[in-house]
């Protein structure tokens, strides 16, 4: 599939959750069965940003017009960005008597390191 090619699919919104910070989650389902290129071409879409357009009709090609730049993807999290926000969750789901989340993260921070410090020579 050419990928300046708009791809579209008929389709329902089924379920919108708004999430911190302002931005939306949404969930589509197609209501026609939709050819593998198609599934392919979307599983090759997740997690890059591009235009979603939805109408109650068919959409034209005039409808699509004047559209502004699409914004710069955000860069990925960082390896420790993202080792804090695991720790930040199993705070969540089991704080272990840690009445802050920076606690938590701090001693658990502390026992990873000192478990590899023992691996040094």
């Amino acid at each position: 599939m050419n990928e300046f090619k708009p791809t579209q699919v008929q389709g329902n919104i089924s379920k919108m959750t708004v999430k911190s910070g302002g931005s939306v989650k949404i969930e589509f389902e197609t209501q026609q069965n939709v050819s593998g290129d198609t599934i392919k071409y979307f599983s090759e879409q997740i997690d890059k940003y591009g235009w979603i357009t939805h109408n109650s009709h068919q959409i034209e090609a005039e409808d699509i017009v004047d559209l502004p730049p699409l914004a710069k993807e955000p860069e990925k999290k960082s390896p420790s960005t993202r080792l804090r926000a695991v720790f930040y969750r199993l705070w969540q789901q089991n704080s272990e008597n840690y009445s802050e989340a920076d606690e938590y993260y701090k001693d658990k921070m502390e026992k990873l390191i000192e478990h590899y410090k023992e691996k040094l020579d």
